[in-house]
C-alpha cells in the first residue's frame, strides 16, 4: 500500500524557573514542559461500498413493483456473474411511493414509484484491482436496468497500521520538541510525567455520486473509478519533568 506522510507539530511550554509548575500524583510541585505532536498519515483505499438502485414508475402498483423486481433480479445476477471474491450484497432500501396529481381537486393518485437500492461491498483488494472491479460492477448493474448510482464510498478496511505509524510520528515529534525546549532553556529532562492521545477529525471516506445519465454521457456503461486515499491524524500531548 503506497503511503504519504505529512505532519505538523505544535508545542506549548509550561516552564517556570523559580516557582514550580504542575503537580505529581502525590501532590508535590513539579517543573514541567508540555508539548504536542500532530501526525497525519495517508494510504490508498483497499475497500469500497457502492449503493446501486432501480427506480421504476407506472400507473399500476402491482405491475410497477413486478417490473422493479425483475430488473433488480437481473442486476443481482449480473453482478454475481462477475465472480468477484468475497463480494457482499444486501438490500439497503425499498420504497413504494404513490404519485399524486395535484391538478385534480381533490388530488388523486395517478401512479406509483418503486425504489429498490442494493448495497455492494468489496474489501481488501489492491487499489488497481478494486477500481477495475468497481467499474465492472457499475457497468453490469446499469446494463441490466439499474438507473441510479447513489454513491461510491472508498475506505481502508484495517486502519491499525496507519494509526500506529501516526502515533509513532506524533510521539517522536512531541519528545523532540521537549528536548529542544529543555536544551534551549538550559535544563535537563528527568522523566515523562504523562502522555495523552486523541484522534483528529478528518473528512469521511472518499465518495463519488454518479447517475446513470452521467455514465451514458461518458460513452460507457462501465465508467472509470478513482479509488482515492484515506487519512489518519492523531495528536499526542506529552508532559515531561525537568530538573
Amino acid at each position: 500500500m503506497g503511503k504519504s506522510v505529512a505532519f505538523t507539530v505544535m508545542f506549548l511550554m509550561g516552564l517556570m524557573i523559580g516557582p514550580a509548575y504542575g503537580l505529581s500524583p502525590s501532590g508535590q510541585s513539579l517543573n514541567v514542559i508540555q508539548t504536542e505532536g500532530i501526525a497525519e498519515v495517508s494510504g490508498r483505499n483497499d475497500s469500497m461500498t457502492l449503493s446501486i438502485a432501480v427506480l421504476t414508475k407506472g400507473k399500476d402498483m402491482e405491475n410497477t413493483a413486478l417490473d422493479n423486481s425483475n430488473r433488480v433480479k437481473g442486476v443481482l445476477s449480473a453482478i454475481q456473474d462477475l465472480k468477484i471474491k468475497s463480494l457482499q450484497m444486501k438490500t439497503a432500501d425499498f420504497r413504494v411511493t404513490p404519485v399524486r396529481d395535484y391538478q385534480s381537486k381533490p388530488p388523486v393518485i395517478s401512479g406509483y414509484e418503486v425504489y429498490n437500492a442494493i448495497e455492494v461491498k468489496m474489501e481488501e483488494f489492491e487499489p488497481g484491482i478494486l477500481a477495475e472491479y468497481a467499474s465492472k460492477v457499475i457497468g453490469a448493474a446499469l446494463g441490466k436496468g439499474a438507473n441510479t448510482i447513489n454513491y461510491i464510498s472508498a475506505y481502508i478496511k484495517n486502519l491499525d497500521g496507519l494509526e500506529n505509524e501516526a502515533l509513532t510520528l506524533a510521539t517522536r515529534k512531541a519528545r523532540q520538541r521537549s528536548e529542544t525546549i529543555a536544551k534551549a532553556a538550559g535544563v535537563k529532562i528527568k522523566k515523562i510525567v504523562s502522555i495523552h492521545t486523541q484522534p483528529e477529525d478528518i473528512p469521511g471516506p472518499y465518495k463519488l455520486a454518479r447517475s446513470a445519465a452521467m455514465a451514458e454521457e461518458s460513452g460507457s456503461m462501465a465508467p472509470p473509478v478513482e479509488i482515492g486515499e484515506s487519512k489518519v491524524r492523531v495528536r499526542v500531548t506529552m508532559t515531561v519533568e525537568i530538573e
